[in-house]
């Protein structure tokens, strides 16, 4: 009779890991949601500067071919964004390509979140494709937003002179690849 309980227990906790495993499975498999499109929505945008820094184009680096916005100079993007749960950010950053044998110091990127009361750096990265051959790629990031669940925030995407104290924005051309925010 102990042994009949015994295997019960066995066959009961293996369903429970069977099931738990194939619950993080389904999730992983969920497909993303798109909540916000930024290349789509950049005229709502709040950009600094106003006007012409700013363009859409298909970039490829590398042969992967990203819907972006390009940013010249020192740009500001602010998208006010409702997050629900599980949300993500995804972008990729990079110069772009035709720059990359201009002289130049790089840009730095900065990527933040304004919830109103607060701001976060997610990420802060100079690119220097002229100064290191290394950085002629796409720099792909994802950053969670789970802590912004169920807030509307501000996602500011930033580009400025390289980091050296005698930084310039001479052919600074920056490229903000596939910006978007997701859910799962």
């Amino acid at each position: 009779m102990a042994r009949v309980h015994r295997r019960r227990g066995l066959v009961i906790a293996v369903l429970a890991v069977v099931a738990a495993a194939g619950g993080v499975m389904f999730f992983r498999s969920r497909p993303e949601l798109l909540i916000a499109d930024f290349v789509e929505q950049l005229r709502a945008a709040r950009k600094q500067p106003a006007g012409a820094a700013f363009d859409v184009t298909d970039v490829t680096i590398d042969g992967q071919t990203k819907r972006s916005i390009v940013a010249r100079d020192q740009t500001r993007l602010t998208y006010h964004v409702t997050l629900p749960r599980h949300a993500a950010l995804h972008v990729a950053m990079a110069l772009a390509p035709q720059v990359w044998t201009q002289p130049g110091d790089g840009v730095l990127f900065l990527i933040g979140v304004s919830d109103g009361h607060s701001y976060q750096t997610l990420q802060s990265i100079v690119i220097d494709p002229h100064g290191a051959r290394a950085h002629q790629q796409w720099y792909d990031a994802t950053f969670s937003l789970e802590e912004y669940a169920g807030l509307t925030v501000d996602i500011i995407l930033n580009t400025r002179a390289g980091e050296a104290p005698t930084a310039t924005t001479l052919n600074d051309v920056a490229v903000w690849g596939a910006p978007r925010v997701v859910a799962r």
